[in-house]
């Protein structure tokens, strides 16, 4: 009997006990942690509208090449007396330089002749002269009258024959002279000697090729231009004011620029890549420390017209091909619809990834649009706009 109500004692006292941790946990615990119920808001990065007030660059290529060039060669038959020093392959020449000369003796004495001949075709002119003024002295000794005689009696046809015999020398003096000077062949312009084929004592015939020369003035290039792009060109003529052309070549491990001006179109269109050809012109292009050569490889960048009423937005913004997304004044995103006339592959100022895209409807000044690419995009989408962060979400 007691040790049942020992046992039941013990029990009651161990129930208390517990009751009374289970009573210290409840008062003492720490308070959990509410739950943050907040959504996640997105940041994004804007880009603010603004009109495009820069001429369109149109891209293209192709290799320099003389603008004008001519082969030297001879005029006359003869030996090869003196070289210059100038006629050397590379060698720049002024316009009139001598470059050849071939023996004159010759031409000389051909000239002496032709000299000889004119002074005794002008001697027969002054005998006839003479002889028709005494043969009308003559006729009128004897009463006649003069209307009564005839040309053969007057000696008319003898003065016309030594008349013609003088233009007749006249011409082969004139011819003489030319030849002597063909024997002194001279640069025809201002350029450089690309090669030479002649030495000195070597016999040459009359259109013999001696060398090539080429216009340091001036070269050109040809630039095919997209049809597409030809709407933002000017296109060259006589009243126009000449594109701009901007020309680079790597010349070893540096880059080279050249201004040129865009002069012509050639009249055809390439029959299989339907391209315009428009033809650039650079001057003094030896007047650098690099030449700009014939058929070094350029790029170049074509100064086109100023559209009006353009945007300028950078190509990341474009969503599908043909949409944006507006930033509202309350910070939430609205689709909007933008017609695209032209990607730019060169972005100067708005420079997010290297390409922009030119909008001429569905855009304003002053608009903001996203440039952040969020994982889901929709209207009225809560936004968090940065200035000049990265994209980043907000927990």
């Amino acid at each position: 009997m007691n040790n049942h109500i020992g046992q039941a004692s013990f029990s009651i006292i161990i129930l208390s006990i517990g009751l009374l941790i289970i009573y210290l946990f409840d008062v003492f615990k720490a308070d959990a942690p509410k739950k943050n119920n907040e959504l996640l808001i997105p940041q994004v990065l804007a880009h603010d509208c603004e009109l495009f007030t820069k001429p369109v660059q149109v891209d293209s290529q192709g290799s320099i090449r003389a603008f004008r060039e001519t082969d030297i060669s001879s005029e006359v038959d003869g030996r090869v007396v003196t070289l210059s020093d100038s006629f050397l392959s590379g060698r720049l020449v002024k316009k009139d330089t001598i470059l050849i000369e071939i023996d004159p003796e010759p031409y000389q004495l051909a000239l002496n002749a032709a000299e000889a001949q004119i002074a005794q075709a002008q001697l027969n002119l002054a005998q006839e002269q003479a002889r028709a003024d005494q043969a009308k002295k003559d006729w009128l000794s004897v009463g006649r009258n003069l209307a009564d005689a005839s040309d053969l009696a007057l000696r008319k046809p003898q003065i016309d024959l030594a008349k013609a015999s003088i233009k007749a020398a006249q011409a082969d003096l004139d011819l003489a002279k030319r030849r002597l000077r063909q024997c002194t062949i001279k640069a025809p312009f201002d350029g450089y000697i690309e090669r030479t084929n002649i030495g000195v004592g070597q016999v040459v015939r009359a259109g013999s090729m001696l060398g090539h020369i080429i216009d340091s003035r001036k070269v050109e290039v040809t630039l095919p231009i997209l049809n597409q792009d030809m709407a933002f060109l000017e296109l060259p003529n006589e009243k126009s004011i000449p594109s701009n052309v901007v020309i680079e070549a790597n010349v070893g491990q540096t880059q080279h620029k050249w201004k040129a001006k865009l002069t012509r179109i050639i009249p055809r269109i390439g029959a299989r890549n339907q391209q315009f050809i428009c033809v650039a012109e650079i001057e003094e292009p030896f007047a650098g420390s690099i030449p700009l050569l014939p058929d070094l490889f350029i790029k170049a960048q074509v100064d086109g017209i100023i559209p009006q009423s353009v945007i300028e937005i950078p190509r990341d913004c474009i969503h599908e091909g043909n949409y944006v997304w507006l930033l509202t004044d309350k910070s939430t995103l609205q689709r909007q619809d933008v017609n695209i006339i032209r990607y730019n592959k060169q972005a100067a100022d708005i420079d997010y990834n290297g390409e922009t895209v030119l909008i001429n409807q569905g855009l304003h000044p002053g608009d903001r649009i996203c440039v952040t690419r969020l994982p889901v995009m929709a209207n009225n989408l809560n936004v968090k706009i940065l200035e000049q962060a990265a994209p980043t979400l907000i927990e």
